[in-house]
């Protein structure tokens, strides 16, 4: 059996995400949104692409993955049975959506080192009533997450520092991204068209060895 199909069905679709966000140019992030075991909303990051689809937001800093799958759901939403994972730990603006939004169960595949803000989600006052979040679970996953991000920094020619800053608490992750990134193996996948079944099988071969 492939790591791929290890994953449970809402991380594919969210790491399917990222991966379109990736080869789109932005930041390799994604989201779904699940209720009663369906997919009720799909995002990605999209800040640097200039056109929305839709309702989505786009080319701008506010076009957060979490965003763009919250923006497609009702203001009414029940959000009891709700879960929303994304494949990166939310920031303080995407934290914030979540609450506004009533979604009440939050799972990441890997910590922001930086910027994730998890600990509202628990302990802030207001943002964490009614939230339950469930922290990383697979160890492989976060590196395969962490791995496509920095390998994003690195593409945008700004995330040599961002990197070496993971060295010391994610090394497989920052050193598989920087041999990625000299090597051109994940930029390969993208010319391919590869898909996200086929990245993360590749990623998660590279870590296990």
């Amino acid at each position: 059996m492939s790591f791929w199909d290890t994953l449970a069905l809402p991380w594919q679709a969210a790491f399917t995400q990222a991966w379109e966000a990736n080869c789109a140019g932005s930041l390799p992030i994604g989201v779904v949104v699940i209720q009663e075991n369906e997919i009720i909303a799909t995002g990605r990051n999209r800040i640097s692409e200039m056109y929305g689809i839709n309702q989505y937001i786009a080319g701008n800093s506010l076009a957060h993955a979490e965003l763009n799958a919250l923006i497609q759901l009702p203001d009414d939403l029940d959000g009891q049975n709700v879960h929303l994972y994304t494949t990166l730990e939310p920031c303080p603006l995407c934290a914030g959506a979540i609450r506004m939004m009533h979604v009440e169960n939050v799972h990441y595949a890997a910590r922001a080192q930086s910027s994730g803000t998890a600990e509202l989600l628990q302990k802030h006052p207001y943002i964490s009533r009614g939230i339950t979040v469930y922290p990383v679970q697979n160890a492989i996953l976060e590196n395969i997450s962490l791995t496509l991000l920095l390998h994003a920094y690195l593409v945008a020619d700004f995330g040599l520092s961002a990197v070496e800053s993971h060295e010391k608490t994610f090394p497989k992750a920052a050193t598989l991204a920087l041999s990625a990134f000299d090597s051109g193996s994940i930029r390969q996948l993208v010319n391919a068209r590869a898909d996200a079944k086929t990245v993360l099988n590749s990623l998660a071969a590279s870590l296990e060895n």
